[in-house]
């Protein structure tokens, strides 16, 4: 009677269950939630709620009426609910999705397999011990009668049940213990679903030896639909679990032992792609987000890095489309300790900022290797070293003076003296950006950029747009000589009244009595045509030498102080047919391309 109690507040559950929904619950249609109340009771009533109703139907009251020996016969309607399991299945990942726990497609697939074995097992033991019970009431012997563990008489006391000759039908259960009589069910099914039978149990009538075989073909197919779930999970391993990140580790160190790469830079990738793992436990996060529209990209990319970006003041200081933005931009490396980031004189476009670790900024006493705004920009780096010193730590950046620079050329070498873990924003990807912003608040963020380093000022330098740095072009041209012919032009002569002057040869140089305004026009008309002769986007301020490193540009000054004398090297300096720059690959190439410029008045090296 207890059963018949906790079955009753059941269906009180369910009809509540169905009131709810058929009223008020919001349902998902297409992809989006529907509040009417109207078209929730239609979709509803479309659906599933006639199986709903029909499960929630109390029968078992008739038993009081009937009698008891019905109940089971009364309670079987209740298995309509069955039919909502999948739907079940599909609410419960919908919900461990909200809560954030991440429970993959096949990991799902394998405990719904196993729920459903177990399901199976439950109502064919059930179907079993049925068969003994209400079917062969009047057999003497039937499977139960026969279940005599150590060699008792069959169909007598200490056999599953006991013949009565008098009343001509044995019991259901023996002393009325029904949970020994559900466990041997039980155990006959799994024994024979799973095909290994050992033959204490068996059939004995015609109607048992016809559920056997029903119960065979049952195990056939759940063990079929257990193997393929399996089969998925272990596939899902290999192909984006920790399996699948070994195995690829594995090949990445054979091929490094194949080129027998040096051990530093072994341990970098490796601390490389063991980083990205632990941060993301997928093999290719970039896979992931390329299926996605930018905007959700936009929002991903945030979520990850937000912890990032608050650590960092200046990226912290703007807006939140400004931080997505930024977010999507930036890209992850790792660098063991004592690894060196970059060389003084190495070509860079990157700006890094410091998630993890500790940098060391080396500053350089050999000016050979750097360009024209790299020498006039050395007070800077020192000014920023007496101000911010010269361990960088959590929140700081480096890099930065790629935003002045023409060339790329690093003025510094950085050191990671910690395990670090660094992103890097493009100066492509950076001036993207600053094309959405409004063009104070683009200003604001590059003079953070140039002249504060975490929460500290190291100088209070106004910078203009990016092609407006013209106090550094000025100082630039005024050291190295850029058309600058001041023998020629004296400044105390009536005639360097105009901003500009004629050579004979029809080129123009610089006249620096003019207004500093008047000047500064010439010198940016300058500019913009030598970025014509070298067919360079001027929001990209590239020139050739993006792929330039300091060997190449020892190289070029080797060759100057040769007098010029050039290798039979094939020219690199021609311009394809869609008048888009060909850019040198080799470092010998590349030095003669500098010495090109150079001996054009284009680039100087002293």
């Amino acid at each position: 009677m207890k059963y018949l109690v906790i079955d009753f507040i059941i269906d009180v559950f369910f009809m509540i269950d169905v009131y709810f929904r058929y009223k008020c619950f919001p349902v998902i249609k297409n992809g989006s939630v529907v509040i009417d109340t109207q078209e929730i009771r239609q979709l509803y009533q479309r659906g599933r709620m006639a199986i709903d109703v029909i499960s929630c139907i109390p029968l078992e009251l008739l038993a009081f009426v009937w009698g008891q020996e019905y109940t089971f016969i009364l309670r079987l309607i209740h298995l309509a609910r069955v039919f909502q399991l999948p739907t079940y299945f599909a609410m419960t990942d919908h919900y461990l999705n909200l809560w954030n726990i991440r429970i993959s497609a096949a990991t799902s697939l394998l405990f719904r397999m196993f729920f459903y074995y177990v399901i199976v097992n439950h109502w064919c033991g059930c179907a079993w011990f049925a068969i003994h019970r209400y079917m062969e009431r009047n057999i003497m012997y039937t499977w139960a009668t026969v279940d005599c563990p150590g060699n008792f008489e069959l169909a007598g006391h200490g056999c599953l049940a006991v013949w009565d000759d008098d009343l001509g039908y044995h019991n259901i259960c023996d002393g009325g213990n029904m949970r020994r009589c559900y466990i041997r069910s039980v155990y006959f099914v799994i024994t024979t679903i799973s095909t290994v039978g050992y033959g204490d149990i068996a059939p004995v009538t015609e109607i048992e030896t016809i559920w056997e075989n029903v119960v065979v073909l049952i195990g056939a197919c759940i063990f079929a639909g257990i193997i393929g779930a399996f089969t998925a999970y272990l596939s899902q391993i290999d192909t984006s679990g920790s399996t699948a990140f070994r195995t690829k580790l594995q090949k990445l160190q054979e091929y490094m032992k194949y080129r027998n790469l040096p051990d530093d830079l072994q341990t970098q990738i490796l601390a490389y792609h063991q980083e990205r793992w632990n941060r993301s436990q997928i093999i290719d996060e970039r896979a992931v987000m390329n299926i996605l529209p930018i905007p959700l990209q936009m929002d991903l990319s945030y979520a990850v890095l937000k912890r990032v970006i608050f650590k960092i003041p200046i990226l912290k200081s703007c807006t939140a489309i400004v931080r997505e933005r930024i977010a999507h931009a930036l890209n992850l490396q790792v660098c063991p300790s004592s690894s060196t980031i970059y060389n003084v004189g190495d070509i860079g476009w990157d700006i890094y900022f410091i998630g993890s670790g500790l940098i060391e900024v080396i500053l350089t006493t050999d000016t050979s290797v750097l360009d024209a705004v790299g020498k006039s920009n050395a007070y800077r780096l020192k000014q920023k070293a007496d101000s911010c010193g010269l361990l960088y730590r959590i929140g700081n950046h480096f890099g930065e003076t790629c935003l002045l620079s023409q060339s790329g050329v690093r003025q510094e070498t950085t050191v990671a003296r910690t395990l670090c873990e660094l992103y890097l924003l493009p100066k492509s990807k950076l001036e993207e950006i600053w094309s959405y912003m409004a063009i104070d608040e683009s200003r604001k963020f590059r003079n953070d950029l140039l002249n504060r380093n975490g929460n500290t000022w190291h100088s209070f330098d106004a910078f203009n747009d990016i092609d407006d740095d013209f106090d550094y072009e000025e100082s630039s041209i005024r050291e190295f000589g850029y058309g600058v012919e001041s023998q020629e032009t004296p400044l105390n002569s009536p005639s360097s009244s105009p901003a500009s002057s004629t050579r004979s040869n029809g080129s123009t140089f610089v006249n620096w009595s003019s207004p500093k305004s008047t000047r500064y026009s010439v010198i940016h008309s300058q500019k913009n045509n030598r970025r014509s002769r070298l067919c360079i986007p001027r929001a990209e301020e590239k020139v050739r030498l993006k792929s330039f490193s300091a060997e190449s540009a020892k190289e070029a000054m080797r060759l100057q102080k040769n007098g010029g004398r050039k290798r039979s090297v094939p020219r690199v300096s021609s311009i394809s047919e869609n008048s888009e720059c060909n850019e040198p690959h080799t470092a010998q190439s590349a030095a003669i391309e500098i010495q090109r410029l150079v001996s054009a008045g284009e680039f100087t090296i002293p």
